[in-house]
């Protein structure tokens, strides 16, 4: 995921950068004149903010399914050993697995 987040947010860097320098020169020009280190300081920390932003949204976003996948294998597993069991002792096994699916985790 690091790599994921470190790529994306290099890519973004650029567009970001333009969307935080361009309005701040175009429509601050008096700051931008009086005080030009504080307007491109600013402009590259919000592009960075954002950058960073995005980066870790889209870690998130595609790690999501990979997650999904991972349980649902862990649950496919959990089943078929339970299947070699009596047929209480199944039944009581499956009715776990679907509360541990169907409650809510608080984070």
């Amino acid at each position: 995921p690091l790599d994921r987040f470190l790529n994306v947010s290099k890519w973004m860097l650029p567009i970001y950068g333009a969307l935080h320098l361009i309005p701040a020169v175009l429509f601050k020009r008096k700051v931008f004149w009086e005080n030009p280190w504080r307007v491109l300081a600013r402009a590259s920390l919000g592009t960075a903010r954002s950058s960073a932003f995005l980066g870790v949204f889209v870690v998130i976003y595609q790690s999501k399914p990979s997650f999904a996948l991972r349980i649902s294998k862990i649950e496919f597993t959990l089943l078929s050993f339970s299947l070699l069991l009596p047929p209480a002792q199944m039944a009581e096994r499956l009715k776990m697995m679907m509360m541990m699916t169907t409650t809510p985790t608080h984070a």
